[in-house]
């Protein structure tokens, strides 16, 4: 299956999001720690996530390994891919708008992070447009590199 980079309407996400029942269609946003990249230390959680995930963004600090546990028809899209495709004309597109717009489709989405999600990134940013959006979200946490080093 070929990943979309815009989701459909990408131009009117928010009226989009705003007439979209998020809890009724199912749509759902979970950011998802991947760890330092061993599979087997990933949380359970993690793992359930990525094999329920419809959509999968994630960064290019991901081991391959880790990769592999995302269900096979599920859309695996490259973060740089959606960063590349909201420069130009379209400036207030962000990472947290396409997530938006996924959900909104009724798509559970993971936001696969190498780490932990909430360690040296962003989360703050990718959030706020679900919160305006009432999308509803969850923080799967990870190892850490600090932690598994340390073990």
């Amino acid at each position: 299956m070929k990943s979309p980079v815009t989701p459909p309407g990408h131009n009117n996400v928010s009226p989009l999001v705003k007439e979209a029942n998020c809890a009724l269609r199912g749509g759902h946003v979970l950011f998802v720690g991947a760890g330092p990249g061993q599979p087997d230390l990933l949380t359970v959680r993690a793992i359930r996530a990525l094999e329920q995930a419809d959509v999968v963004v994630h960064d290019q600090l991901v081991s391959p390994a880790v990769l592999n546990i995302i269900r096979p028809n599920a859309q695996k899209i490259l973060l740089s891919e959606i960063l590349e495709s909201s420069s130009g004309n379209d400036t207030g597109f962000t990472l947290g708008t396409y997530l938006a717009g996924c959900a909104a489709e009724g798509h559970t989405v993971v936001r696969l992070k190498g780490g932990d999600p909430t360690i040296f990134a962003r989360l703050r940013e990718e959030i706020e447009p679900l919160i305006e959006h009432s999308i509803s979200f969850e923080i799967v946490p990870g190892i850490t590199s600090a932690t598994a080093a340390a073990a």
